[in-house]
């Protein structure tokens, strides 16, 4: 990704400030963004959704799990394909960051369904959980942007392809169009 790219000079000077920076609420944020949290989580919701007759929270919930489906697939074969090392040496799985791309699809369904008042808490939480991932020496800031990133675009997908097939009216279509004698 662009952004990416334009991280990677401020890698080292981003971790040096960061890096160890409020640890009690850097290790919140990135115990919500764990998988262990995530994915219970993310169930929950779409089991909620399944059972409500709100059709709005409904489409917010299967939105959100298709969403966090699709961002760690792609988050895990990106994992798999560069083999990053992580900072702190632990592994080679660094690049992307999946707390960033889960937050930040969970964000970006809960803003496109709800609207700014729901999306920018969601993205301020999103920010919280991919900055504690660099202050715990767990990512660079490159992960986290690309992470970032992938969630985004995979949950801005999802909501608008499912948002056709609920019968939503899409902003804009391009296609042929010819005048009454075929020219």
């Amino acid at each position: 990704t662009f952004a990416s790219v334009g991280a990677a000079a401020a890698d080292q000077g981003v971790k040096r400030g960061l890096q160890g920076q409020a640890p009690g609420l850097s290790q919140a944020a990135s115990t919500a963004g764990n998988f262990s949290v995530m994915a219970p989580a993310t169930l929950g919701l779409f089991l909620a959704g399944r059972f409500s007759h709100n059709s709005g929270f409904r489409a917010f919930s299967y939105d959100a799990g298709q969403a966090v489906v699709v961002t760690g697939v792609y988050t895990g074969l990106l994992k798999k394909a560069v083999q990053r090392e992580r900072p702190d040496g632990s592994d080679s799985l660094s690049f992307p960051s999946g707390h960033s791309s889960t937050a930040f699809t969970l964000a970006t369904v809960a803003n496109s369904h709800y609207g700014w008042k729901v999306g920018v808490p969601a993205y301020v939480a999103a920010s919280a959980i991919a900055l504690s991932r660099i202050s715990n020496d767990k990512h660079y800031l490159t992960d986290v942007v690309a992470g970032a990133t992938i969630g985004v675009i995979s949950a801005r997908t999802v909501v608008r392809v499912n948002g056709e097939t609920r019968g939503r009216q899409r902003r804009f279509a391009v296609g042929p169009i010819t005048d009454p004698q075929g020219g």
